[in-house]
């Protein structure tokens, strides 16, 4: 267990620093014995380095869920997704706010463009009581992503670009061109 203070609460990660070793950062969802004493189910984002809450982006439920195919559920894959796209701006830009709105922008329509395929592909999938994402796979999916022909092809421009940009071979070479 990992434990962290989260506005003067103590919170227990259900994963162990080993696990963290082996997969990196992930996303993690888990849920309390009795999450009505919790505000539902718990989603974070953690890292060797890190430990937070992923931020919720409201746009088809009040709450977000997993385990089906549902509004909740359709939350969790958006939020996964805007969170991973603007965390790669944060990594081309140093801070995702010090990216052009418009690429802040484009990172949330890219997530909105594709987060119903991820849902299907992920978030439906999750079992109920816990579930891990490592973001190496959000990572695999997107680079699939940009070769589906279904995607739009801005989206599929924006998110190559992305990725391209954040490439380990990449970061060694130098400075990084902004993304559109």
């Amino acid at each position: 267990m990992i434990r962290t203070l989260y506005y003067g609460t103590m919170v227990e990660i259900p994963i162990t620093p080993e696990d963290l070793r082996d997969l990196g950062q992930v996303y993690i969802g888990w849920r309390e014995p009795d999450d009505a004493e919790h505000d539902g189910p718990q989603v974070w984002v953690v890292g060797p380095d890190q430990a937070h809450s992923l931020s919720h982006v409201c746009y088809h439920s009040i709450s977000i869920e997993w385990g089906y195919g549902g509004s909740g559920p359709a939350d969790l894959a958006l939020s996964i997704l805007a969170h991973y796209l603007r965390s790669l701006l944060a990594e081309i830009y140093g801070d995702a706010n010090q990216a052009s709105p418009s690429s802040r922008h484009e990172a949330y329509l890219s997530a909105l463009d594709l987060h119903q395929a991820f849902k299907w592909r992920y978030v439906a999938r999750f079992g109920h009581d816990r579930w891990v994402l490592p973001a190496d796979e959000v990572r695999r999916w997107l680079r699939a992503m940009t070769e589906d022909l279904g995607t739009p092809e801005g989206t599929r421009e924006f998110v190559r670009t992305l990725l391209a940009l954040t490439e380990p071979e990449e970061r060694e070479s130098g400075p990084k061109e902004a993304a559109r």
